[in-house]
């Protein structure tokens, strides 16, 4: 018996393919970010295709729907809540000054917004984190 494998990557794969992704940047926190968004981005265009009636037009018309626009379609149809919105947003914020800007140096300060968001949103975070630093 033939059977047929998926054109669609399987989840793992796609981890595994975004990890390696940020590996191969390593040497350089403006290119981690973009590739990060690049899949924060996914993401969103994923929700929305599966959430939003009219999820074509919104995906194909980038000029209409940016991303930051797709954040708030999704937050205020509770898709997303508020500290994920915060989040992405935030993220995206990041992402545009590390794309756009001509020089770009990752300062603590510009991580402040991530801070503690694994121990708020995720209990077992503390376990780990506590296991880790053993």
């Amino acid at each position: 018996m033939i059977r047929l494998m998926s054109k669609q990557p399987k989840p793992k794969d796609v981890i595994e393919t975004f990890i390696n992704d940020i590996r191969s940047v390593r040497h350089s926190p403006r290119f981690q970010i973009i590739v990060t968004h690049g899949v924060l981005e996914l993401l969103v265009n994923t929700l929305v295709e599966q959430t939003c009636k009219h999820q074509e037009k919104i995906i194909e018309s980038t000029r209409d729907f940016p991303h930051a626009v797709k954040l708030v379609l999704l937050s205020e149809k509770g898709i997303i809540n508020d500290s994920q919105f915060k989040f992405i947003d935030n993220f995206r914020k990041l992402r545009n000054s590390a794309a756009h800007g001509a020089q770009f140096v990752l300062k603590e300060e510009m991580l402040k917004p991530f801070a503690n968001l694994n121990a708020v949103r995720n209990p077992a975070y503390h376990d780990v984190k506590t296991k880790l630093e053993k």
